[in-house]
């Protein structure tokens, strides 16, 4: 009996091990589950205000994708526009740097053509006074060939004068030698 009685004891004692172990075990599972019952009562208002903030997050999210997707958009028609830009201004200045050139060579047509008009001006006042040099020298000429002719007058006169004054001076002399006798006389 002592064997049996060991054995039962034994048995017994297992049995109880057991039985407290399940027992154990069930409370560790109750506690375990009012554990996750209390989390699982705390987490459901996170829960739902998570699954709350889920939805607008969502739809933040896909404004955020569609203003991303705009913003890229804006971006790349920026970049064009500033390229367009670019290329306009190059143009621009191009055309700007032709319409200087034109524009100096205008101006350099016209000094040249205002030039020829000065010239031709000149050319004609300058026909005009020589032609009224002309006419002045000729009337100077006029006046020189008459002084001439009246000096070749006065040069052929010259000697008919120079007979006359010599026959005046021997005249006087001869008058002069005719008074003499009579002024030594008185």
């Amino acid at each position: 009996m002592n064997k049996t009685s060991e054995d039962h004891d034994s048995t017994a004692l297992i049995t109880t091990t057991s039985a407290i172990s399940e027992d154990a075990r069930k409370k560790s599972a109750f506690y375990n589950n009012g554990k996750q019952f209390i989390h699982k009562k705390d987490a459901a208002p996170c829960q739902a205000e998570v699954h709350r903030n889920t939805e607008p997050a969502e739809s933040l999210e896909a404004k955020m994708t569609e203003l991303r997707s705009i913003l890229r958009e804006e971006r790349i028609n920026g970049e064009r526009e500033q390229s367009d830009n670019a290329i306009k201004i190059t143009e621009l200045l191009f055309l700007l740097s032709e319409e200087r050139q034109n524009r100096e060579k205008l101006v350099y047509q016209l000094k040249k053509i205002m030039r020829k008009a000065a010239q031709a001006v000149l050319v004609e006042q300058d026909e005009s006074q020589e032609q009224k040099l002309n006419e002045e020298l000729y009337e100077v000429r006029k006046l020189l060939t008459a002084a001439e002719e009246m000096l070749w007058q006065a040069a052929s006169l010259v000697p008919n004068m120079q007979q006359k004054i010599l026959e005046e001076r021997h005249h006087g002399e001869f008058i002069q030698g005719l008074k003499q006798p009579d002024d030594i006389a008185e």
